[in-house]
């Protein structure tokens, strides 16, 4: 190894001192509102898979099944029951694979056409929109459409990735369209890759399910660009094995049909609404949750939640639709508001106070070690003389501008020598890592 790769090596290193924090608080009860609840009452006792991951992959599985019909609308933006979420596990013993079976067996009863509609795997763009691709047609020689390709007329996709970390490697390739892809999936439905024949899909719904450790993450993290806007369209949701079940009784029998049941009760109604408003109450504590859902944050962690008020109107749009409601009201802001802060404390839990900038986080790490730290210090005992001056100054205005890190000039009796110290940012991290919330 060169003495650049060490360099790199033991930033990565030094970064990992940086987190993670402590494990999230349990879940609030209010997440588990109505038949959402039912299901994670109903299959806990046959499955070690932590509640707060049998409670999102059910509401993503409901929102797929759903389809693009109903939705909220925030000014000229349309907002379905779409949802990406991420389980992130402390090992492969987290039990998130284990999460998904039941969801699956309660889902495919309640609307079999849904059943196909899941795939496994992420790895191109392209794939992606094949299995959501528009019927594609051409005149023929005498003048007659010719079908190409009939295409695919269901366009739920529900894209299960139990090899997350496969899918941030796959993405870090050169030409790799799938990150694009999944932000289109995301925000509009309407996928595009733009090659000599170009592929297209309009009017998807795309929800995609990933499990990933969190070594694996960690080790990938660099290769998910949060300032893209990538990370920041999915849920990211701390799991861990909630119980041990040596022997887990079958999930199945009358209450899990009457489950089912209810479920398909609840899609069928959903399919025949379109903009699912808010009532007034609803719209009152709206107003006063938006400032916080909205707020800035720092950090990676910040980066990963910037998304969420937009993330919560969706949410609440699926908690209404389970009730067979055509409004959302309160209690769905509630559940949806609970889920959330799980969400962000999960986020706290796995990126820590990352800023997914290699020299900046090696240099965060340093900070909280020694307290504080010279510019000289940095480029040299920290950092080896490895990297230039303009990337650490780069990582320096990195850190101030995050808050993490602030910098002072103190007289020495000649040239005044620049000393940074860790921010307020950086305090308020440190205490949510001690145990506060």
């Amino acid at each position: 190894m060169g003495p650049e790769a060490a360099g790199r090596a033991d930033m990565a290193d030094m970064a990992d001192m940086a987190g993670p924090s402590r494990w999230p608080d349990a879940l609030d009860t209010a997440a588990f509102h109505g038949m959402a609840g039912e299901f994670v009452e109903a299959a806990q006792p046959h499955s070690e898979a932590d509640p707060a991951a049998l409670l999102v992959s059910f509401l993503a599985a409901f929102g797929s099944a759903v389809g693009p019909g109903p939705h909220a609308v925030v000014g000229a933006t349309r907002h379905p029951a779409r949802l990406f979420a991420v389980l992130v596990g402390q090992s492969a013993k987290a039990r998130k694979g284990e999460s998904w079976s039941p969801v699956s067996r309660v889902l495919a009863a309640a609307d079999p056409s849904w059943a196909a509609r899941v795939q496994q795997g992420l790895s191109t763009g392209e794939g992606v929109i094949s299995a959501v691709r528009d019927r594609l047609e051409r005149e023929g020689d005498d003048g007659e459409v010719v079908v190409v390709d009939p295409g695919v007329a269901d366009k739920r996709l529900l894209a299960l990735a139990p090899e997350f970390g496969r899918v941030l490697r796959v993405m870090a390739r050169d030409g790799n369209t799938l990150s694009a892809v999944i932000r289109e999936g995301w925000d509009s439905g309407d996928l595009r890759v733009m090659t000599k024949q170009p592929t297209i899909a309009t009017g998807a719904h795309l929800v995609i399910v990933g499990h990933v450790s969190l070594d694996e993450l960690r080790q990938e993290l660099r290769a998910l660009d949060a300032a893209s806007g990538f990370a920041n369209r999915f849920l990211w949701l701390a799991v861990k094995r909630w119980q041990l079940l040596p022997d887990p009784p079958p999930f199945e029998g009358p209450k899990v049909s009457a489950l089912a049941g209810e479920v398909a009760a609840a899609i069928a109604r959903a399919r025949t609404l379109g903009v699912v408003p808010r009532d007034p109450e609803a719209t009152e504590l709206w107003r006063q949750l938006y400032p916080t859902l909205s707020a800035d944050r720092p950090g990676l962690a910040g980066a990963v939640v910037s998304r969420h008020e937009a993330q919560a109107v969706r949410v609440s749009v699926i908690y209404s639709l389970l009730d067979r409601s055509p409004v959302v009201r309160v209690e769905h802001l509630e559940a949806t508001v609970a889920l959330l802060d799980y969400c962000a404390a999960s986020a706290t839990y796995i990126f820590g106070d990352r800023l997914g900038d290699p020299v900046a986080d090696a240099i965060l790490a340093a900070l909280r070690e020694a307290g504080e730290m010279t510019r000289a210090q940095i480029w040299g005992d920290l950092l080896g003389r490895q990297t230039t001056k303009p990337r650490i100054e780069a990582a320096l205005r990195l850190l101030a501008e995050s808050g993490l890190a602030h910098q002072e000039m103190e007289s020495s009796g000649g040239r005044p020598v620049e000393i940074w110290q860790p921010g307020a940012a950086l305090t308020a991290l440190t205490a949510l890592r001690g145990g506060r919330r």
